[in-house]
């Protein structure tokens, strides 16, 4: 009796000990000011802030007209312009299912698959999510589209140098640059000029300046 006894205090010992390590579930570093040595803290009251450097993620803010499209398991290409442009991949985890009472938008957060060093904590990055892909699409300047509505026009050259126009269905326009259909790869598009250009004119092409349209997402 009296060695069960001694036993059972020793196990008690033992437990009070264990019980004065407090263990982080996650590697990381302490944020902030720890609980100081000495100080009573009740049931549920935090002993220290800990920034878990390998499960860092990216939070994203989207527009009510577009969340449709950001679906969990969705691939973000996340860029971190602070980090020296660092780029990096993630999956999209969660979609908050109530959006902000002033911009309608709507968080999404999206796990990095990596965390480099340059990564820190509460750096601005900026996501870029695929939401669809169409073929024969092209990106071109917008200077380069005469448009009526969604139908347009873009001037180019063809093989022998002389002007030839292709009709082009306008599927967006910023002013800076377009995205049309009806273009083909390796078309020269005339960017200057075009508005009085008729088709077959001889053209004199300046090699200083790039001309094809681009393959666009």
């Amino acid at each position: 009796a009296n060695l069960a006894s001694a036993e059972e205090g020793v196990r008690l010992a033992r437990k009070a000990v264990a019980d004065a390590v407090v263990v982080s579930p996650i590697s990381g570093r302490v944020d902030g000011r720890p609980a100081q040595v000495g100080a009573v803290l009740g049931p549920g009251s935090p002993v220290a802030r800990i920034v878990g450097l390998n499960t860092l993620y990216f939070e994203a803010e989207i527009p009510e007209v577009e969340i449709g499209k950001a679906q969990p398991g969705a691939r973000v290409q996340v860029t971190v312009e602070a980090a020296q442009g660092l780029s990096l991949t993630g999956t999209v985890r969660t979609v908050s299912p109530v959006a902000s009472n002033v911009a309608r938008l709507y968080r999404v957060r999206v796990a990095l698959e990596e965390a480099p060093a340059l990564l820190k904590p509460g750096m601005f990055a900026q996501g870029r999510l695929v939401t669809g892909r169409q073929d024969g699409v092209f990106r071109v300047p917008g200077a380069a589209v005469q448009r009526d509505g969604e139908i347009g026009r873009i001037m180019v050259a063809d093989p022998s140098d002389k002007a030839l126009a292709r009709r082009v269905r306008v599927i967006r326009d910023s002013g800076s640059d377009a995205l049309v259909t009806g273009l083909k790869p390796g078309d020269r598009v005339i960017v200057a000029g075009q508005a009085g250009l008729l088709e077959g004119s001889e053209l004199r092409i300046d090699e200083g300046a790039p001309a094809s349209g681009s393959p666009a997402e």
